[in-house]
């Protein structure tokens, strides 16, 4: 399975960060055409649709097969997007511990999520990364700093 952590989905499309780790999962998912995507991420009051939907359209309109796409379009942050994908890979037959998964974010995001997958017993995990604007990933590492600060101390 590869998870794309969903991000800003605007009236044309995905942002320039979630095209970044939809392109990486896209050239991922052509060399290896017996895996499975999980686009995520719920729908922001700024968005038209859900990121997950944004996603899985994006991928579509790229040449990927539907059948291919699995949508977790319920999350609000990274642990509910790996919490809810677990129950999805449950759902289609599978379980996190004996599969292997790929997540597909951001550079700066790839640490924290995969702590989270490992914390929610993902075993055969890896990341992949892609990142849109370089201009604003001082603003995103200092997010992301502050993120995992929070995670370890919940």
């Amino acid at each position: 399975y590869l998870i794309v952590l969903g991000s800003q989905v605007k009236e044309d499309g995905p942002s320039n960060d979630y095209k970044a780790r939809l392109d990486s999962a896209y050239a991922y998912l052509m060399d290896n055409k017996e895996t499975m995507v999980i686009t995520t991420g719920g729908k922001g009051n700024n968005e038209p649709l859900s990121e997950a939907e944004g996603g899985a359209d994006y991928l579509i309109r790229k040449g990927l097969d539907q059948k291919r796409i699995l949508v977790e379009n319920q999350s609000l942050n990274t642990l509910q997007n790996l919490e809810n994908t677990k129950k999805l890979i449950k759902e289609n037959g599978d379980d996190v511990k004996e599969v292997q998964v790929v997540i597909v974010s951001a550079d700066y995001h790839l640490y924290r999520a995969f702590y989270l997958a490992k914390n929610l017993d993902y075993e055969n995990v890896s990341c992949k990364g892609g990142h849109g604007l370089v201009v604003m990933l001082p603003h995103y590492y200092t997010r992301e700093f502050f993120a995992l600060i929070k995670e370890y101390l919940s």
